[in-house]
């Protein structure tokens, strides 16, 4: 607040729309990108209606155990949809459109349960749980009195308070003090 900043421009540009022979490239490199992507993600999802009719383990890497607690090299996006899968009849195969990677397909092989639970981060989830809800509740509380006392919002009570306090001068012909000369 009391420091002075001086500073001296030496040379200046306006502001000018680059011609399109400049941008070009960049466009042309976003479009493939974005057409890779797509074609990416057809021959994706035909790849996974080919492996859904004829099993083929070959064409998949080493298995690996995804966590949603010890997330490995996986994809967060990649988690989410295996997570999401139907795994009623093992082996379960899902498809996701990795942001920035392409297609990937998944093959589920089995759903298994943790060797131990961490008891610790059980009652901090418990306890984050017991916290949202005590939250909701005490917002639902808070509407139920609010429809008991019938409270309205009006435009003039949400504006800002410098405002609706003058605008209440001026209603009540209040007239603001003028400085001395």
């Amino acid at each position: 607040p009391s420091t002075l900043i001086v500073g001296h421009v030496m040379s200046y540009t306006p502001v000018s729309k680059v011609p399109f022979e400049g941008v070009r490239p960049l466009l042309q490199a976003r479009v493939t990108k974005i057409e890779a992507a797509r074609l990416a993600r057809v021959a994706g999802e035909a790849k996974l209606v080919e492996l859904q009719k004829k099993d083929d383990t070959s064409l998949f890497a080493v298995a690996k155990t995804v966590s949603r607690t010890k997330n490995t090299d996986v994809n967060n996006a990649a988690v989410v949809a295996v997570m999401k899968a139907d795994v009623a009849s093992l082996p379960a195969l899902v498809g996701v459109d990795v942001p920035g990677q392409g297609y990937s397909i998944f093959r589920i092989n089995k759903v298994s349960a943790p060797a131990t639970l961490d008891v610790a981060r059980r009652q901090t989830e418990q306890q984050q749980v017991a916290n949202a809800i005590a939250q909701e509740e005490m917002l639902a509380y808070i509407d139920v009195l609010k429809q008991r006392a019938k409270v309205k919002y009006t435009a003039a009570a949400t504006a800002p308070a410098t405002l609706a306090g003058e605008k209440l001068a001026e209603d009540a012909g209040v007239k603001p003090a003028k400085a001395p000369n």
